[in-house]
């Protein structure tokens, strides 16, 4: 072994060393990070210098060693990797996320380079499916759920084609998104909720499921920190919870019930969010949306409008009467012309 991979070796062992200081830490790793910028190393020839760390019993020692790797490609965003090299890569860290102690730190590169390389539909296709069998995604901290949702909404974006086709997906990402607490990570999930009902077909046959998904965080209750500006608002968690409520009418058949049901509430802000929500899905449905549930629906708004106490709540009523008539009436209009049409044709 020459002097110069000795050198990288021994600052190798320095980082993943149980011992190690931490100024030590930083040091190896920004040696480290020099020779990978230099080309004086390669990411593979990191990657083999690892091996005594990853197969190790130690399960400090391994995540350690996972640390190291992913925070190399994480710092060096210029890096340039070969197809072979990007392969080789993301084999090597789906095969490694199977070990929990080293989750994070995989899903860390994973995270990295699924955003910054063009990978191919199978590599991605790896990637979301190892995730969904391996990783018990709730238990890991929220930064790396964060990165998960990354992940699959880029999967969206740029894979689209390939996210049709992977069998599962839709249960995947149910239990992936299972539970989330953070306000943060639930501007993701429900956003993916989103994309998966609009653009999975399988998704119908768990259209119950993915609403149930969104669902049981409605109302949303979260209250935002004053002296944190960079925080997610109330008003914005609202927002992206009414569009995935009401983002495809094959929820209607759970949302409208559901949302009836919330008008019992004794709490006015649930009565006016659920009449706003309502609202919302007239207007994009029309009679698709409210199928059988329109006496339910009138019959509702009609004792907010003569009983309720709270001006607010009779107000957000009338609104809603108001905004659904249109829409239906719009509707039906519509429904006249297309008959029209036909007859003159």
């Amino acid at each position: 072994m020459s002097s110069g991979k000795n050198s990288v070796f021994h600052k190798v062992q320095t980082y993943v060393g149980l011992e190690s200081e931490q100024h030590e830490r930083i040091e190896a790793l920004n040696f480290l990070l020099i020779c990978v910028h230099q080309k004086k190393v390669s990411i593979l020839e990191i990657v083999a210098s690892l091996e005594f760390a990853l197969t190790s019993t130690n399960d400090l020692l391994r995540a350690n060693g996972a640390e190291l790797l992913s925070k190399v490609l994480r710092r060096l965003p210029e890096l340039q990797l070969s197809s072979e090299e990007l392969k080789h890569l993301i084999s090597f860290y789906c095969a490694r996320i199977e070990d929990e102690s080293c989750q994070s730190p995989m899903i860390d590169g994973l995270h990295a380079m699924s955003l910054r390389y063009a990978l191919q539909p199978d590599q991605i296709n790896l990637i979301t499916r190892t995730i969904f069998t391996h990783c018990s995604v709730q238990s890991l901290g929220q930064d790396i759920r964060k990165y998960v949702y990354e992940i699959i909404h880029k999967t969206f974006q740029d894979y689209l084609t390939t996210v049709k086709g992977q069998e599962g997906f839709v249960e995947g990402l149910l239990k992936t998104i299972d539970s989330e607490r953070d306000p943060r990570n639930l501007l993701l999930t429900f956003r993916l909720v989103v994309l998966t009902i609009t653009y999975i077909p399988a998704s119908s046959l768990l259209a119950s499921e993915l609403f149930e998904a969104v669902s049981c965080y409605f109302p949303i209750m979260f209250k935002e920190r004053a002296d944190d500006p960079s925080s997610i608002s109330r008003k914005t968690l609202v927002n992206a919870l009414r569009e995935a409520i009401t983002s495809s009418v094959l929820f209607a058949p759970f949302s409208v019930p559901f949302l009836l049901d919330k008008l019992s509430s004794s709490l006015s802000e649930t009565k006016i969010e659920s009449l706003e929500v309502l609202a919302i899905i007239g207007e994009k449905y029309g009679t698709r949306g409210f199928s059988n549930s329109l006496s339910d629906i009138w019959a509702a708004i009609r004792t907010e409008i003569l009983e309720s106490k709270e001006m607010e709540v009779v107000e957000a009523a009338l609104s809603t009467l108001k905004r659904i008539s249109f829409s239906l009436a719009e509707n039906q209009i519509q429904k006249q012309k297309q008959e029209k049409q036909k007859h003159e044709k």
